[in-house]
């Protein structure tokens, strides 16, 4: 990720700059975030769609691809156990934990409750 403190602004003509071009601007915009969320330390994986179950699609698990951990939201509406049932038999491999605004700063911290 790219972390800036200034959005970056389409070019005025882009739709008509080659698709290269284009394209080549719009990921620089995909993989880039305001530096304030920086320490959320993301990934992001641009892949092509290749699996896709009842409209959603999504990239398998691999030895290169691995889900470590699951942040729940505050405001995340389903308990810890839907979460376990959708992870299945990643559960014991998945660490699970909920998310809450700080009480002293601006950021999300892990909620110990």
């Amino acid at each position: 990720m790219d972390y800036i403190s200034k959005p970056y602004s389409f070019p005025p003509n882009f739709k008509d700059r080659p698709y290269a071009e284009r394209f080549a601007i719009v990921q620089k915009i995909f993989f880039t975030k305001f530096d304030h969320w920086k320490y959320e330390t993301e990934i992001r994986v641009w892949a092509p769609l290749q699996n896709e179950e009842n409209g959603v699609y999504y990239l398998e698990f691999d030895e290169k691809l691995q889900l470590v951990e699951v942040i729940l939201g505050a405001q995340f509406e389903f308990s810890k156990n839907d979460v376990e049932e959708a992870l299945g038999s990643l559960t014991s491999e998945v660490r699970i934990l909920k998310a809450r605004p700080a009480w002293d700063k601006f950021e999300m911290v892990e909620d110990e409750n």
